[in-house]
């Protein structure tokens, strides 16, 4: 399935589609039919008990309250719970925008809310009996850990709990990177003493911003070393190609070998490393069909990533 792609995104057929502003035809799915897996009885294996709830349908007219409702009930006895939610997903495969939207209406009122209330409130229960670390758990799941990182940045530090401190600052520059702050998240990526390749792609991109084209480079040159020649590091690599390209390639926006490494790059790390990989490539996915007047391209990655609008 994957290799359907290597293989016909560039065919002249999608080649043609494109420069007649069609959607390329440029993967293969298999679905359906198949033999059965022999796998191990997940709730046997793993120690876990299904939960029935009398009103969930599995569709998007689940009864989302009531799920969030029975998990609730389920971390008073249990330290964890599974909770699968397949409205939207089911809605997607029907074409079904009108309940794809309700779907995503529903979790935000039916399940983050109350999962955000029950996380608040864990939160002041752990701080009433003195768990400290529970309460930076819960804030950090509130999502703090993010761009906000005001008081779990600080618990963490009277803890001094330096891999949750770690993740909130990397979170938090590559988040500057994300809003234009290249000044500030190049004050935090060059001044790191232990860096791996990503934190180092990092510093690259803000070089690139800020001018310091020989810094840049130096800094892909060390993140290639370290990276292996695997298929498992393939988004990573084409990352740093991407960045060493625009550096290498004066007018990088009018020649179509970028292009072409912008585009595969981007859809690779959809597929392989998530939306969060694919939201930080937006803005030069974005800047290549602007700057050759491929808007409808354009209006329709926005479809996909609604909040950069």
């Amino acid at each position: 399935m994957r290799r359907s792609f290597d293989i016909l995104d560039q065919h002249p057929i999608n080649v043609a589609r494109r420069a007649a502003g069609k959607l390329p035809a440029n993967g293969v799915w298999f679905w359906a039919e198949g033999t059965a897996a022999a796998l191990p009885n997940f709730p046997e294996h793993y120690g876990l008990e299904a939960v029935t709830v009398p009103t969930a349908t599995g569709e998007w007219d689940t009864d989302y309250a009531a799920k969030v409702a029975a998990a609730l009930d389920v971390l008073k006895r249990h330290d964890f719970v599974a909770l699968h939610l397949e409205g939207p997903d089911e809605a997607t495969h029907n074409h079904d925008l009108e309940h794809k939207i309700y779907s995503i209406e529903r979790l935000s009122a039916d399940v983050v809310a109350p999962m955000t209330e029950a996380l608040r409130a864990a939160y002041d229960a752990a701080a009433a009996e003195g768990y400290a670390h529970i309460m930076m758990n819960c804030r950090v799941y509130l999502g703090n850990c993010c761009s906000d990182s005001g008081d779990p940045k600080r618990l963490a530090e009277a803890l001094g709990d330096q891999k949750i401190l770690s993740t909130i600052r990397y979170n938090d520059a590559a988040t500057k990177i994300e809003c234009g702050d290249f000044a500030a998240a190049y004050a935090y990526f060059a001044a790191l003493e232990e860096t791996d390749a990503m934190s180092l792609h990092k510093l690259a991109v803000c070089c690139e911003a800020l001018g310091r084209r020989d810094e840049a480079l130096a800094a892909l040159a060390r993140a290639e070393a370290m990276l292996p020649e695997d298929e498992a590091h393939a988004p990573e690599r084409q990352m740093l190609a991407l960045v060493r390209c625009r550096l290498e390639t004066p007018d990088y926006l009018h020649d179509e070998r970028y292009g072409e490494l912008l585009t595969n790059c981007f859809a690779l790390l959809r597929r392989e490393r998530g939306a969060g990989y694919a939201r930080f490539h937006l803005k030069w996915m974005l800047e290549w069909y602007k700057a050759n007047r491929r808007y409808r391209e354009a209006c329709a990655l926005l479809e996909d990533f609604p909040a950069e609008k």
